[in-house]
């Protein structure tokens, strides 16, 4: 891994929705700052790592409608070691990406040559979904969305890796979907919820059941 250098400090922050039916589609938000206070990063990226289970299918990610640039999938080997296919360390030699064996890793360009600390927050919009049970996705068993920021170019922009290798974020920001086989909802006809008791005050209470698509529920 990079070491991060007292300097430009990417900063990323993942939102997910939490419960997700199993097989469908869902919307995620990975935040992208640099908080150092004083420095500039150059050339900002943000990796992403999905386990098993979760499918980032063919939609790219965008910022305000725009699509950014993402790399193909890289699954990490039985090692657990994939090449990062931008940042570079002091000998030029690019970065060993360490991971869970299976999970899936990709790199998201940002459209922007330098990012300054006094730049606003940007929030870039993914789209994925769950697998069938049958591909990964276990129900209630929650799924780690792991994202870190980064600057290819570390402090300036000339590419100089010996004298100022790529900065990576430290530690992972982590969000996570949960798949989930079926939602119930429990209503009642009583005005404000409330009623008293007795034969002539009859209230009726509605049971909505709503499934994964594709997914059979009986007894």
């Amino acid at each position: 891994d990079v070491p991060v250098l007292l300097s430009a400090m990417p900063l990323v922050d993942v939102q997910t929705p939490g419960d997700v039916f199993v097989s469908e589609s869902f919307d995620f938000t990975v935040t992208f700052d640099n908080t150092d206070g004083t420095d500039t990063g150059y050339a900002p990226i943000i990796d992403l790592v999905v386990p098993k289970g979760i499918d980032l299918g063919a939609t790219p990610p965008t910022l305000l409608g725009e699509t950014l640039e993402i790399t193909s999938p890289q699954t990490f080997d039985a090692s657990g070691q994939i090449d990062h296919p931008y940042l570079k360390d002091s000998s030029g030699d690019p970065v060993v990406v360490t991971g869970t064996p299976g999970d899936v890793f990709y790199s998201v360009k940002l459209p922007f040559g330098s990012f300054t600390p006094a730049q606003t927050k940007i929030d870039i919009a993914f789209s994925g979904s769950t697998t069938d049970i049958t591909d990964g996705a276990r129900v209630d068993s929650p799924l780690n969305i792991q994202a870190w920021g980064g600057f290819i170019y570390g402090n300036d922009a000339k590419n100089l890796p010996a004298s100022d290798p790529s900065i990576r974020q430290a530690t992972a920001s982590i969000g996570s979907v949960t798949p989930i086989l079926m939602k119930l909802d429990k209503t009642s006809s009583a005005s404000e919820n409330e009623t008293v008791t007795g034969p002539n005050f009859p209230v009726t209470y509605t049971l909505t059941v709503d499934i994964a698509d594709g997914q059979q529920v009986s007894n």
